[in-house]
């Protein structure tokens, strides 16, 4: 009885380099390296954000809507603007009204009258907010050390340094910041594309 054997699963980086060979056969000119960079940027993005919004799915949060009430729990007197939160997570003013709306609903922060200009609305953390905030920070760190426990302390300092330099210089070469450009773009994307386990073309 003749067996036939079952086609080898390859992993997102096979895919993704068997992608670029592809469009490489039809593309001699295909800048190979800028090409795979970006896409495995993309990629990690990707996968990293569905790991860490599972993980706060459970306490009904995202990972943007924990950076949103971590931006105001850090600040002086646990106080932002909400001008002030958007600039801290680079992201639209509509999706920090809906986010702001979301963890006012929870209880999680409140508004409040600044005490330099009572006119002036700021986001204030609630006692709610600030014990959640505490209680999951070491979850958090632990979930940051799981996702990044391939590398080493020295590929993480190299990498910081290189992302770093790769985002002063992009967010210089655009008018607005590219983090409220890349984020907004990678939710609506998340919503059309497959996800990052079968999303592997260049």
């Amino acid at each position: 009885m003749q067996t036939t054997k079952s086609p080898v699963t390859k992993n997102l980086v096979q895919r993704l380099e068997d992608g670029i060979a592809q469009v490489r056969k039809a593309y001699p000119q295909l800048p190979v390296e800028v090409v795979r960079v970006v896409r495995l940027t993309d990629l990690l993005s990707r996968a990293m954000f569905a790991r860490l919004d599972a993980f706060f799915a459970e306490y009904g949060l995202t990972d943007t809507s924990w950076l949103f009430l971590t931006s105001i729990y850090t600040a002086p007197g646990g106080m932002r603007s909400p001008s002030e939160v958007g600039q801290v997570l680079a992201q639209s003013k509509p999706h920090m009204t809906r986010l702001a709306d979301g963890l006012l609903a929870k209880g999680l922060i409140r508004r409040a009258h600044s005490e330099q200009d009572r006119r002036r609305v700021v986001l204030a953390v609630t006692p709610r907010g600030r014990q959640l905030v505490e209680r999951l920070l070491p979850q958090v760190w632990s979930q940051h050390q799981q996702i990044a426990a391939g590398l080493s302390r020295t590929d993480l300092t190299q990498l910081s340094a290189l992302l770093a330099k790769w985002l002063t210089d992009l967010d210089a070469s655009v008018s607005r910041p590219v983090a409220a450009v890349g984020r907004r773009n990678a939710r609506k994307q998340s919503r059309r594309r497959p996800a990052a386990g079968r999303q592997a073309n260049p």
